[in-house]
């Protein structure tokens, strides 16, 4: 037989970009990892601002991507100014 796999793409894993965000800003983005890039960017989406770091994976010619909002990472910046006092 065939491999039942074979068929798949990752659009049957993986949701679209645009449903994390339709930022004109995010889809900058997602061009310049798309194009290999490594980076630091922000967009704002329904009024939140969020910061993402992306780098290119060296197999599969996939990008991984951290995103945060932008309260999350002041949050966390409090925690480790607590924690160094």
């Amino acid at each position: 037989g065939q491999d039942p796999e074979s068929e798949q793409k990752p659009e049957d894993y993986f949701p679209p970009t645009k449903s994390v965000s339709e930022s004109p800003d995010f889809a900058k983005i997602i061009g310049l990892m798309q194009a290999g890039e490594t980076g630091v960017g922000q967009f704002e989406d329904n009024g939140m601002r969020y910061t993402i770091v992306f780098r290119p994976l060296s197999i599969f010619g996939w990008s991984i991507a951290e995103i945060k909002s932008q309260d999350a990472l002041m949050a966390g910046s409090e925690e480790s100014l607590a924690q160094m006092r």
